[in-house]
């Protein structure tokens, strides 16, 4: 037990990552907590751990916390997604230090009490959801077996250190930060090692949607962060399914009248990335022959790619990525695109350096996608269709 207790204490805490915005009017203060693969009961755990873990922390008050948010016009948010937890807090410049404190506290001192449990428990199942934020988290949870204990147990396993990235943005001296992180640090104390379930029950999901529409998707096979054709599949991605250029767009929606929203995004899942295709659509083929007709239709738009299409793709990448087009392929909130907002942009530092190993830089990401030819580009694209499979969830009417 003391050799364990000492390989605990030994363990090495993630570097802070910092996004210097100096015109900033807040501080964005993010900690990711990565997740395992997780089975249906613990996936539950952590969705109420998520809901939860805020409501009574040792050391600071609600109150005094709404304050702080208040005075930077702010709020705390705290998200559950397939491979992390996202805690999220904003704060004037002169409180950042609070703040970096205050996330700590959190991810170290929560108490989780009963009744929250309780409460959390019965309300989630009643939340509605729009259609297309179903089609994209279809996850149906079951509370019946979460108790306590199962909350507890899961947020001492991965509340870690080394399982934590904290990133800090806006105007602010990256050694202050990296001070106050190390304050948090400093008396983190681990009781127990991270563990995985051994026999993970699948996740329950949604049979249907809300609405008129039909949900036709085609999910692409997993592949890592670090992947070096992360570029070329990025892109290809962007040329299916962002814009009205795109060829989901041209093809599914202004030829065949199938759709009236459709998008290709990548999401992320605890091995890494799966590329995803979904259309609206609210014809009354069959859905399963809608999904064919959808596979087939985008593998010949794609052998029809040339010069203009790579083209076409690549300054959209550009507007995306440099001036913040509200047309992202990175999925990572929960049913909508990251932004080029501070907070999403601060996000989206650290959570690419969980990811791939090194921060996001999209300087970086668009040289290496100017690098793409036209038939690599084309390659990936069809990867992408050939190796999907079909989901389909119906209308509810």
């Amino acid at each position: 037990m003391i050799g364990l207790v000492l390989a605990l204490a030994s363990v090495q805490a993630n570097p802070v990552t910092d996004v210097i915005a100096p015109g900033a009017k807040v501080v964005a203060v993010d900690a990711i907590v990565r997740l395992p693969a997780l089975g249906a009961r613990e996936y539950a755990a952590a969705k109420v751990m998520a809901e939860t873990m805020a409501d009574e922390v040792d050391g600071y008050s609600q109150g005094d916390m709404r304050d702080m948010g208040a005075r930077a016009g702010e709020s705390l948010k705290i998200t559950l997604m397939p491979d992390h937890i996202r805690i999220e807090f904003g704060a004037l410049p002169a409180e950042a230090d609070t703040a970096i404190s205050y996330v700590g506290h959190i991810l170290k001192n929560s108490r989780f009490p009963e009744d929250s449990i309780a409460k959390a428990e019965a309300e989630i199942p009643f939340r509605k959801k729009s259609l297309w934020a179903t089609a994209i988290q279809p996850v149906k949870f079951d509370f019946r077996r979460v108790r306590r204990e199962d909350v507890l147990d899961m947020y001492h396993r991965i509340c870690r250190p080394e399982n934590v990235w904290l990133c800090v943005g806006g105007p602010i001296d990256a050694r202050d930060a990296e001070n106050a992180w190390s304050a948090v640090l400093a008396d983190w104390t681990v009781t127990k090692p991270p563990r995985l379930p051994a026999n993970p029950t699948p996740l329950g999901e949604a049979s249907d949607v809300p609405g008129r529409e039909t949900m036709v998707e085609l999910r692409g096979s997993s592949f890592p962060g670090n992947d070096p054709a992360m570029p070329t599949k990025l892109l290809a991605l962007i040329g299916l399914g962002c814009g009205k250029g795109a060829a989901m767009f041209q093809t599914l929606r202004e030829t065949e009248g199938w759709s009236y929203r459709q998008e290709a995004f990548l999401w992320p899942t605890p091995e890494g990335f799966e590329p995803r295709l979904i259309m609206a659509s609210g014809d009354k083929t069959a859905p399963d022959d809608l999904a064919k007709g959808m596979r087939d239709q985008l593998i010949l738009a794609v052998k029809n790619w040339d010069a203009s299409d790579l083209a076409r793709a690549e300054g959209m990448a550009q507007g995306i990525f440099e001036r913040g087009f509200a047309m992202s392929p990175l999925y990572f909130n929960s049913s909508w695109p990251i932004s080029g907002s501070l907070e999403d942009e601060t996000f989206l530092a650290g959570y690419w350096t969980m990811k791939t190993g090194s921060p996001w830089n999209a300087s970086r990401m668009l040289g290496e996608m100017a690098l793409v030819s036209l038939s690599d580009f084309k390659d990936a694209a069809m990867e992408i269709l050939t190796d999907s499979k079909a989901h389909v969830l119906p209308a509810r009417g």
